[in-house]
């Protein structure tokens, strides 16, 4: 029998294929783009959250701040509460971004679940949630 997980695996790379080949111009990379969705859920976030959430080190969290920031798509300001950190904001050109973003995520699983009909597409849905309701979110909370 066939491993489950060869065609996660699969669906998961075909899916960030396409979305990828249509990244709108941003001239931000995989990681970028994940830190930035993040920002944009999660305003007035700090790159050591950024560093937890995604299990990266601090200088790597820092450079793509650094990056993000010098492209124009956050704020860093200053954290009132402990006066080192900083605290993160998506700028417009951000969230607008974020929703193309988002709708291409969208449209590329459409594109890969197309050969499903309704009733399939259902089923795998309510599998999917049940599997990703059980499994702790990444900072050790459900999701």
């Amino acid at each position: 029998m066939d491993h489950i997980n060869k065609y996660f695996g699969r669906v998961f790379r075909a899916t960030r294929k396409i979305d990828r080949d249509d990244n709108h111009g941003t001239g931000l990379g995989h990681g970028e783009m994940r830190t930035l969705r993040f920002i944009a859920l999660h305003p007035g976030t700090t790159q050591q959250d950024i560093s937890n959430r995604f299990e990266i080190n601090k200088a790597a969290t820092a450079r793509q701040c650094a990056s993000l920031e010098e492209k124009g798509f956050i704020t860093r300001t200053g954290n009132e509460k402990d006066g080192r950190s900083k605290l993160l904001f998506p700028t417009e050109k951000a969230k607008k971004i974020r929703e193309e973003h988002h709708m291409g995520e969208e449209q590329a699983f459409d594109e890969v679940l197309t050969v499903l009909t309704d009733e399939e597409k259902a089923e795998l849905t309510r599998l999917l949630k049940k599997i990703a309701d059980s499994l702790p979110d990444h900072d050790g909370g459900r999701k």
